[in-house]
């Protein structure tokens, strides 16, 4: 019994120093953080996280496990943003690059029909 608690507490231990940390920044093209978009980061696999960025514009993706990730930001009024092939290792903290969103554009209106 106690060997098999041995084991649990030890693979336990190795499985949290391999998880991983992806963060970043989420700003506007003038360097105004956007509060509040979604990012979702797909893992190998497919399986998805999705984690609401803050208000000062900041994400966090805790306890990855080593792989290769998609990320994709989405926010209100701006242009998805996609950055593929996210390279994480094992125990790896990486901060991404500031994520700078384009404003999309508005709709055209003609005789209250928009396309």
């Amino acid at each position: 019994m106690r060997a098999i608690l041995t084991l649990l507490l030890i693979s336990t231990c190795v499985a949290q120093e391999q998880a991983a940390l992806l963060t970043g920044t989420v700003d506007d093209p003038t360097n105004a953080p956007i509060p509040f978009a979604i990012a979702q980061l797909e893992a190998p696999g497919g399986a998805t996280k999705t984690v609401r960025v803050d208000k000062e514009g900041r994400f966090e993706f805790r306890g990855l496990l080593p792989g290769t990730y998609q990320l994709q930001i989405d926010a209100q009024g701006f242009l998805r943003q996609q950055i593929r092939d996210i390279q994480i290792g094992a125990g790896e903290q990486r901060r991404l690059a500031v994520i700078r969103l384009r404003v999309a554009p508005l709709p055209k209106c003609h005789e209250q029909i928009c396309l």
